[in-house]
């Protein structure tokens, strides 16, 4: 329990055990997805090692041009600010860069602005204080997953490029499996479904080798949205099976979660919707007794498309509109959440269709200016990510059909 502990780490004397003891309590509570938790422990350990961390919006955007700022300079003037030999000394560094690892994938998760100054600083700390490392290699996979969050694929792939050769070079396992796993995640991003299968299974062979059963889990739910992205349903299921055997026995209550929102999406898609409204009923559950707001977005979007399904377009649209509040007042991963527009928008249109014959022809006009609003929201915001801009340009062209312009349709 890391309340318990955390009351009883301050009769401890001895810093550098206080620090270790809030990095075990926050791994620990990473492990579990407690975001919270997660980062309110790293915060405490962190400042015991005089590193601050920024928590409101306006400052960590200024946290984030600053961190920028050093890493240009380091990119620029190489010779003067990047530390070529591993520096024997520098624990401190070192302890922050893992704090920064846990916090790197609760930020990813739950609030993208956090997640890149954490990333950028992480990155400036092993180039300037540590120097060639398992650390520097770490934050340079980070790093190029931060971009392909953006998303800028060109410079996500050189700097993933960079840590697998390093890490290769240190011979550093565990880090070699972590970067093939984040290539892979990085190439699902980009829509390059087959490379990302590849990089997954090759750290999924690895971390069985080590036996990280909790990095197994991360790279199986990685072939999960490839195979389903992919239409291969059955392969997808198989591994949300594995993942929730992993998740259960590990106690984490995100990938718990993402099982629920995962199945609710491949069986409606094979057709079984009383097993897909089941599955998005305990996803939205789990995710929302656990304060997962990440998931809950998923889970609500999800849950639209099955009500979608099931024709019934206003219970569609009240997910579906809860699913945009939750990612119009957080900072989510775009690739996992930016769909709903697309399912939103085809929700209003389904429901135009249902009303229209008892609605006035100034009414009519009203609906289709609303809706046309949402697909090009749809549109403009689906536009860099490869897995969902077709699908909002397909229900932009139903809308034109649907108003009257079969030319602008096609």
């Amino acid at each position: 329990d890391g309340s318990k502990v955390g009351k009883n780490v301050a009769i401890i004397s001895d810093k550098d055990e206080k620090v270790d003891i809030y990095r075990q309590i926050s791994q620990a509570y990473f492990k579990k997805g407690d975001w919270h938790n997660c980062e309110k422990y790293a915060r405490m350990g962190l400042l015991l090692l005089r590193e601050g961390m920024p928590s409101r919006k306006g400052f960590i955007i200024l946290s984030i041009a600053r961190e920028l700022a050093v890493h240009l300079i380091h990119s620029a003037f190489p010779a003067l600010f990047f530390r070529k030999n591993p520096r024997k000394t520098g624990g401190r560094h070192r302890v922050i860069i893992w704090f920064y690892l846990s916090l790197a994938w609760t930020f990813i998760l739950s609030d993208v602005l956090k997640y890149i100054w954490s990333t950028i600083r992480g990155l400036n700390i092993a180039e300037s204080r540590i120097g060639r490392s398992s650390e520097l290699g770490m934050m340079l996979s980070a790093y190029g997953n931060l971009w392909a969050a953006i998303p800028v694929f060109k410079l996500c792939i050189k700097y993933h490029t960079m840590a697998l050769e390093l890490r290769t070079d240190l011979n550093d396992i565990w880090g070699v499996a972590q970067t093939h796993q984040l290539i892979g995640f990085s190439l699902n991003w980009k829509g390059d479904y087959l490379e990302s299968i590849g990089n997954f299974n090759r750290s999924i062979d690895i971390f069985r080798r080590i036996g990280d059963s909790r990095e197994i889990g991360m790279s199986i739910a990685g072939l999960i949205y490839n195979y389903y992205l992919m239409s291969e349903y059955d392969m997808a299921i198989a591994n949300v099976n594995q993942y929730r055997d992993i998740t259960a026995k590990t106690g984490d209550v995100y990938g718990i979660s993402e099982t629920y929102t995962y199945s609710t999406g491949c069986h409606l898609e094979i057709g079984d919707l009383a097993k897909a409204e089941e599955e998005g009923a305990l996803a939205y559950k789990v995710s929302l007794k656990n304060n997962l707001l990440f998931t809950n977005c998923r889970a609500c979007c999800e849950l639209g498309r099955v009500f979608m399904e099931k024709g019934d377009s206003a219970a569609a649209i009240e997910n579906l509109e809860k699913a945009r509040s939750l990612y119009l007042s957080n900072h989510f991963l775009k690739h996992y959440t930016v769909y709903l527009f697309t399912w939103l928008a085809e929700a209003r249109l389904s429901e135009y269709v249902e009303i229209k014959d008892s609605l006035g022809p100034r009414e009519r006009k009203i609906y289709l200016s609303r809706i046309r609003k949402t697909c090009r929201e749809s549109v403009r915001r689906t536009k860099r990510w490869p897995s969902h801009y077709g699908s909002s340009l397909a229900v932009l062209a139903r809308y034109h059909y649907i108003a009257g312009s079969p030319g602008r349709a096609e």
